[in-house]
C-alpha cells in the first residue's frame, strides 16, 4: 500500500527484493542496487530496511550491509544454491505518466545470483537484470 503526507511528495512503497542463488559460492559476492532517479530509499518513521532468509532457515552470512537514500550493497561471503535472501526496503515513487516509477541499477553477477522484486500491496513484481530497470506501479 503507499504511504505518503503532506511533506512527502511522492508515494512511498515497501518494495521486497529476493536474491536467490543459482549455484554455491564460497568466495565474496557483491550486490548493489543504486537508485538513479530522484526516488530515494526512505530510512525514517521506522522504515527500515529488513534482511531475512529467502527459502532457507538462515541468512547466508555477509561481510558488509549498507543502505543510503540512494543505494543499497550487500557483500555476500558465501552460500549455497537455491538458498538466498530477501531484503525489505520503503523507497518513494515519483509520477511517470499515468504510474509511479522507481529506477533502478542492479550492479550483481546475475549468472550467479538471480534478483527478483515485488512491491508489497500491488501486484507489480517481475526480474531485475543487470543494468538500468524501471518498476512501475499503475494507478
Amino acid at each position: 500500500m503507499p504511504r505518503g503526507d503532506a511533506m512527502q511528495a511522492a508515494p512511498t512503497y515497501q518494495i521486497a527484493f529476493k536474491f536467490q542463488f543459482k549455484q554455491g559460492f564460497t568466495q565474496p559476492q557483491q550486490v548493489q542496487i543504486n537508485i538513479v532517479d530522484s526516488n530515494n530509499f526512505v530510512m525514517v518513521n521506522g522504515e527500515q530496511v529488513q534482511l531475512q532468509p529467502y527459502l532457507a532457515l538462515y541468512t547466508p552470512p555477509l561481510s558488509n550491509f549498507n543502505i543510503s537514500k540512494q543505494q543499497m550493497f550487500l557483500n555476500i561471503a558465501n552460500g549455497e544454491g537455491g538458498e538466498g535472501m530477501q531484503g525489505l526496503a520503503w523507497a518513494t515513487f515519483t509520477s511517470g505518466s499515468s504510474a509511479q516509477t522507481l529506477t533502478l541499477n542492479l550492479q550483481a553477477q546475475t549468472g550467479l545470483i538471480s534478483t527478483t522484486y515485488a512491491v508489497l500491496g500491488t501486484s507489480s513484481s517481475g526480474v531485475l537484470s543487470a543494468g538500468q530497470n524501471i518498476i512501475s506501479v499503475s494507478q
